[in-house]
């Protein structure tokens, strides 16, 4: 890969820290215009951080995918189970109006499991809320004392938007879904660490500020709010994703 300002990965303890991959080659340059192939060649390059960072595909606990056309989910889900054949990932799609690179279409980063004898001290646990419809992704994947949350929304079990055109009781139905997802891996909202919220307008935050108040009350984790182009359906307003930390119960 090209080298670039900042660190393909930096290791801490028995977790890697992948920086967003696109699709360059050795020079830095774009290997291709469309999307599958520039899909191919960014796990491609994520596949080959990985590895010199002593992990695989199969030893990643979160994705966000960066894509600047959200209509190229289908590819998106079926390049990366090329690579990751039945692996699921806590993931986050969301759609940009543009990446780093021009011409790029897609960027991914990464966190997952690194250990010196390629087998980490905790077992990589997928996770399934029962009150969450199916997806490609992981609902969770935990880690030892760490949960990987994939983004939520404001969806009921059957995928039907809750909340359709109404930004409040979207908010509501996405952290209902994140407590959701928290408990089924074992852990509560007060044991969230960071989220990231994904917003249509973030001239709407403080209507969610006010919101989320009421379910993480007076510790609030760390957060960062990004407004982006488009979310996994036209009609989602927010979407939230979070890291977590819980020892598991019996």
């Amino acid at each position: 890969m090209a080298p670039t300002f900042s660190t393909h990965a930096v290791r801490h303890g028995e977790l890697a820290y992948v920086s967003g991959c696109m699709a360059l080659d050795h020079a830095g340059e774009l290997a291709a215009d469309d999307f599958e192939t520039q899909m191919r060649v960014t796990l491609g390059n994520l596949g080959a951080v990985l590895e010199a960072a002593g992990a695989g595909f199969g030893d990643v606990l979160k994705t966000t995918v960066f894509v600047t056309e959200i209509e190229q989910r289908p590819t998106v889900r079926a390049v990366r189970e090329e690579f990751f054949g039945g692996v699921k990932t806590a993931s986050s799609l969301v759609e940009v109006p543009r990446l780093a690179v021009p011409g790029a279409k897609v960027a991914i980063d990464a966190i997952a499991v690194v250990t010196d004898d390629g087998h980490g001290s905790a077992e990589r646990k997928e996770i399934k809320a029962p009150e969450l419809e199916p997806q490609f992704s992981a609902d969770a994947v935990r880690y030892g004392d760490l949960v990987f949350v994939t983004g939520c929304v404001s969806t009921n079990v059957e995928g039907e938007i809750v909340g359709e055109g109404d930004l409040e009781a979207q908010t509501r139905g996405m952290l209902d879904n994140l407590r959701s997802v928290l408990q089924a891996a074992g852990a509560e909202l007060r044991d969230v660490l960071k989220t990231t919220v994904f917003m249509l307008d973030v001239g709407g935050r403080d209507l969610t500020y006010k919101v989320r108040d009421e379910y993480f009350g007076s510790a609030p984790p760390a957060s960062t709010m990004i407004e982006v182009s488009a979310l996994g359906r036209p009609d989602y307003l927010i979407e939230i994703d979070a890291i977590a930390a819980a020892p598991e119960r019996a």
